[in-house]
Order: C-alpha cells, then sequence, then structure tokens
C-alpha cells in the first residue's frame, strides 16, 4: 500500500515532561490503532520547549518536526 502524505498538527502539553509526553502519545497510538479498521497509524515527535532557553518557535518546531521522521523512520522496520 503506498503511503500517503497526511496533515500535521500540534500539540502543546504545557507543565508536562517529555517522558510523560512520550508515554501520552504512544497511549493515543495504541488507542487508535486498537479502534480503526483498517490500521490507523500515525508518526509524531516530541520537542521540549522552556522559558530558560533561548529557542525560536521555528527551532522548537524544526525539532518536533525531525522527532517525526525518525519515529516515522523507526516504524518502517
Amino acid at each position: 500500500m503506498p503511503e500517503s502524505e497526511g496533515d500535521e498538527f500540534v500539540v502543546i502539553l504545557q507543565d508536562c515532561v517529555e517522558e510523560n509526553t512520550r508515554e501520552r502519545m504512544e497511549n493515543i497510538r495504541f488507542q487508535l490503532a486498537e479502534k480503526f479498521n483498517p490500521l490507523f497509524s500515525f508518526s509524531y515527535g516530541v520537542a521540549y520547549a522552556s522559558g530558560n532557553r533561548n529557542d525560536s518557535l521555528e527551532q522548537v518546531f524544526r525539532r518536533a518536526d525531525q522527532a517525526m521522521y525518525q519515529d516515522k523512520q523507526a516504524r518502517k522496520c
């Protein structure tokens, strides 16, 4: 089955540490896979932003996008 391009969206979880964010996303992925047939899947990336860093919004989104593509590649194996 050819891979189709999908929509991208952002989820912002305020005051949520990175590990908890990953756990939440994995839980969402599991629940959606269980509910939908044919299989529903998605890739995600997590990027942490802190007031203590001087990152621009663009830099945070770029890190999240890179992490999403790493997740996508890891799930192809």
